[in-house]
C-alpha cells in the first residue's frame, strides 16, 4: 500500500485496519493518515460502529494515540453547516410534506409531488406517490425523494451534488433516533437508496461535508390531529 497524504483511504483499507489484518508497516501508514485526516477518521469511527453491529462482537481497542485523537476530534468538531428538519405524513396510498420545522437562512427549498417513472432497486419497482424535497445552500445541493411503497412504508433516495456535479464515493448514514440503521457510499451518479423505512424520527448524516438533516414521519391521522391542536 502506498502512503499518500493527499489521498484519502478507501473503506476496504479502513476495514482491514480495524480488523487488524494489515501488515505492521501498513497499519502504521494508515494510523498516521488517520491522525492527520479528520475526514478519514470520521469514516473509521462510522465504519467501526457498523462492523461492530454486524458482528455483535467486541470492538478491537484503537491504539492509544488514535483514541486520544478521536476524543479530541469529538470535542473540537466543526458545527454542522447545513441542518434542516421536516415533518412528513405517510399513509398506505400517499406521502406528503406537513411542514418545514427548521431551515437555515439562505437555503433554497423546492417541494413537489410527482408520479415519476418507477425507480428499480434490487429488482423491485419503487413506484406510486413521490415526494421531492430539494435543498440548496451555497454550492451544496441535496435532493431527497420519498417513494411511497407497500406497508405503509417509503423508500428514501438521496442525491448529493456539489458545485452542480454528483459527489460520488461519499458516505451517507441514516439513523433512526440515535440508532444507526444504514450507512452507504454514493454511486458515481451521487445517490444512495435506503429502502423500507416507516414511522419515526430519522437523521441523515454526511460526515465528509459536516452536513446533517432530519425528518419525522407520522401516520396521516396523527398529522391531522396535530394540525387541529
Amino acid at each position: 500500500m502506498k502512503s499518500n497524504e493527499e489521498a484519502c483511504l478507501n473503506n476496504e483499507i479502513i476495514a482491514a485496519y480495524l480488523d487488524n489484518t494489515l501488515s505492521p508497516k501498513d497499519m502504521t501508514v494508515v494510523e498516521e493518515h488517520l491522525m492527520s485526516c479528520d475526514k478519514c477518521l470520521r469514516e473509521a469511527i462510522s465504519l467501526n460502529e457498523i462492523l461492530l453491529r454486524m458482528s455483535e462482537g467486541e470492538a478491537i481497542p484503537l491504539p492509544e494515540k488514535l483514541r486520544e485523537k478521536v476524543i479530541s476530534t469529538n470535542r473540537t468538531s466543526k458545527k454542522v453547516k447545513y441542518l434542516s428538519e421536516f415533518v412528513i405524513s405517510l399513509s398506505e396510498k400517499a406521502i406528503s410534506l406537513i411542514k418545514t420545522a427548521f431551515l437555515p437562512e439562505g437555503t433554497e427549498l423546492k417541494v413537489f409531488g410527482s408520479q415519476s417513472p418507477a425507480l428499480i432497486y434490487r429488482g423491485k419497482e419503487l413506484s406510486g406517490d413521490v415526494l421531492n424535497i430539494n435543498q440548496k445552500i451555497n454550492d451544496i445541493d441535496i435532493r431527497i425523494q420519498f417513494y411511497n411503497t407497500e406497508g405503509p412504508a417509503a423508500s428514501l433516495r438521496v442525491l448529493f451534488l456539489k458545485e452542480n456535479l454528483p459527489l460520488s464515493k461519499e458516505r451517507i448514514t441514516l439513523y433512526k433516533k440515535d440508532r444507526l440503521l444504514s450507512s452507504k457510499v454514493t454511486s458515481k451518479e451521487g445517490n444512495v437508496i435506503f429502502p423500507d423505512i416507516n414511522y419515526g424520527y430519522y437523521r441523515i448524516s454526511i460526515p465528509g461535508e459536516d452536513i446533517e438533516m432530519s425528518f419525522k414521519i407520522l401516520p396521516e391521522e396523527n398529522n391531522k390531529r396535530k394540525n387541529n391542536e
